[in-house]
């Protein structure tokens, strides 16, 4: 684990002491992505503009029209939130009632530049996965 970011990352754990076990690196990127892409506009309170118009998506049809939202959405959002990334590419396919969405990204602070990262969730009705 390096120094470079420190904090509390996804997944929580079970237990209240996994919470707060030391998270490396690529949890805490992974993290602040899922929670700039799932924090609705207007949602934040001192920050308004923080976060995408994904999570209200989710009822809308599983077409290229969406795809294409929601690519938009993400990249801008990464881009102005989180400067510690470099988006790669973003890829949405899907089934009936869930879009499979896989974000690769590099780590602009890391050694090894020339290693892709993904986070990858599902947008469906009933909410997000990551």
């Amino acid at each position: 684990m390096s120094d470079f970011f420190k904090g509390m990352a996804l997944p929580w754990g079970v237990t209240v002491r996994s919470v707060f076990d030391p998270k490396d690196d690529k949890d805490i990127l992974k993290s602040s992505i899922l929670w700039i892409i799932m924090t609705r506009l207007g949602e934040r309170v001192m920050l308004p503009e923080f976060g995408t118009s994904v999570p209200d998506l989710v009822f809308e049809p599983n077409d290229s029209v969406s795809a294409e939202t929601i690519s938009g959405q993400v990249q801008d959002a990464i881009a102005r939130w989180d400067d510690r990334i470099e988006f790669r590419d973003f890829k949405v396919s899907g089934s009936e009632n869930t879009m499979h969405c896989t974000l690769t990204y590099t780590d602009r602070l890391s050694n090894l530049s020339n290693s892709d990262e993904t986070v990858e969730f599902d947008i469906m009705p009933s909410g997000f996965t990551g």
